[in-house]
């Protein structure tokens, strides 16, 4: 049996997530969860296989899979942001673009909306075509905030949605995807200062429901007398005013009488030609525009079924007690997104940044000389082996999984033979426990090498 998940439910779970993800300046969670902590964490020293990390296995989504990324997590960061995102569009001079149609689903490769050099966001409403209803290239740069549809001397039609924010651009405009979100006031918040979320306020305030985008045409018919024809739309709305061209005895094209001749409450409509006398009568089928109109929710005309959280960890990134959280001079090569993760007592982490990485710290500091990052430490009595992601201020930090084995080193035993005896084995007193929390993402990739004066950006993108 054939079925599909609609775009509605996908918008429904994200939100659940964005609402648990939003916090203010100082870190404190502001969505509906008390207890709904996102981090991004980095993972993987040990290369993927023998050759150099030739090749990067698919990551596969099973408890065995997950469990075995988590233990070689290395750091984690508290998300900075989290937002809506669709894949990014440029406006470009030349380029056909297409128009809104309430039949494109959500992973369409349509054009049909751009981003300009200005970081403001356009949908197209209309393309141009000339008299014989060929696709015309766009020329124009649309440009402006006005809340209305505009045309532009190159035949199309523009409504524009929102614009990007510095702040916003710098947090999560890359050169794939782009941010979207609806504005929402706070209760008697009125007053927002923002000039750019005060904009597309007013412009969600504007949107006129159940508007007619387009029309497009099925069949063009036969037997059209050349020329204009008025367009007879019927429905549950009204206003909605729109012209046929007939060329060759064929309707070519539909346009609405004005930028903003789509008219107001449509729920559904049809549309015809009769003038002209058409042996065949051509087939028409109305655009209509999401429920509460263009502008009201840009997730919603831009169908944005992703959400993307960012970090921007800066060399060690000290977190709240100055410890050295953020692994330097070695490589990454997994980055994950998790959900609570857990302290050594066993309750939901929640500082800015955290070390998963256990540590020995030798009877004779001196001693870590003797030992090398991605190397191995084996303990002589207990016969455990750990992978050695940074020696720093005397310690082997180091992790262990499946291939390494699972035991426990002892205090007071010798290491590699005779290069170093344990003073201490001990979890971070601010870091993380293995397996403690969710991960709802992970991805593999080529090595990254981090730097003591090396800054990341680093972000997830979690599409349904």
């Amino acid at each position: 049996m054939a079925a599909i998940i609609t775009d509605p439910f996908k918008k429904h779970m994200l939100q659940s997530i964005f609402d648990q993800a939003q916090v203010d300046s100082d870190g404190r969670l502001l969505g509906d969860s008390a207890d709904a902590f996102y981090y991004i964490g980095i993972g993987r020293s040990e290369g993927w296989d023998s050759s150099s990390d030739a090749v990067i296995p698919d990551p596969t989504d099973t408890p065995f899979k997950t469990r075995i990324a988590y233990a070689g997590l290395q750091s984690i960061k508290k998300h900075e942001g989290c937002t809506y995102v669709v894949p990014r569009k440029n406006w470009t001079s030349g380029s056909i673009y297409d128009a809104y149609d309430d039949d494109y689903s959500a992973n369409t490769a349509r054009s049909y909306y751009v981003l300009t050099e200005d970081n403001n966001v356009y949908i197209c409403l209309q393309q141009g075509r000339d008299g014989n209803g060929t696709e015309v290239q766009s020329t124009v740069k649309p440009t402006g905030q006005a809340s209305t549809a505009f045309s532009t001397a190159d035949g199309y039609v523009w409504k524009f949605l929102y614009a990007i924010s510095g702040t916003k651009a710098n947090s999560f405009l890359t050169s794939n995807f782009m941010p979207i979100q609806k504005e929402i006031r706070v209760g008697t918040d009125a007053a927002i200062t923002d000039a750019t979320r005060n904009q597309q306020f007013t412009i969600q305030e504007a949107a006129v429901a159940g508007s007619i985008a387009g029309i497009s045409v099925v069949d063009g018919g036969t037997g059209y007398t050349g020329g204009t024809h008025t367009v007879i739309i019927q429905g549950d709305g009204n206003t909605a005013l729109a012209t046929a061209t007939a060329t060759g005895g064929s309707i070519v094209k539909v346009e609405m009488d004005s930028a903003n001749a789509g008219g107001s409450g449509y729920n559904f409509a049809s549309a015809r030609v009769t003038a002209g006398s058409p042996t065949t009568e051509a087939k028409l089928r109305p655009i209509l525009s999401p429920p509460d109109g263009f502008g009201a929710d840009p997730r919603d005309e831009l169908k944005s079924t992703s959400l993307m959280f960012t970090i921007k960890p800066e060399g060690t990134a000290a977190g709240n007690t100055g410890a050295d959280d953020f692994v330097v001079s070695n490589d990454f090569r997994q980055v994950m997104l998790i959900k609570n993760p857990k302290n050594a007592a066993g309750s939901t982490f929640t500082g800015t940044t955290g070390r998963a990485l256990r540590f020995i710290r030798l009877t004779d500091s001196a001693d870590a000389s003797n030992f090398t990052t991605d190397g191995r430490v084996a303990g002589d009595t207990t016969g455990a082996v750990g992978h050695i992601d940074q020696i720093r201020n005397g310690k082997l930090y180091f992790h262990q999984n499946d291939s390494s084995g699972f035991h426990n080193f002892q205090v007071g035993e010798t290491l590699n033979t005779s290069q170093g005896t344990i003073s201490t084995v001990e979890n971070d007193s601010d870091g993380i426990v293995r397996h403690g929390g969710e991960i709802f993402y992970y991805e593999n990739r080529a090595p990254v090498f981090r730097d003591e004066d090396q800054k990341e950006d680093i972000k997830v993108i979690i599409t349904l």
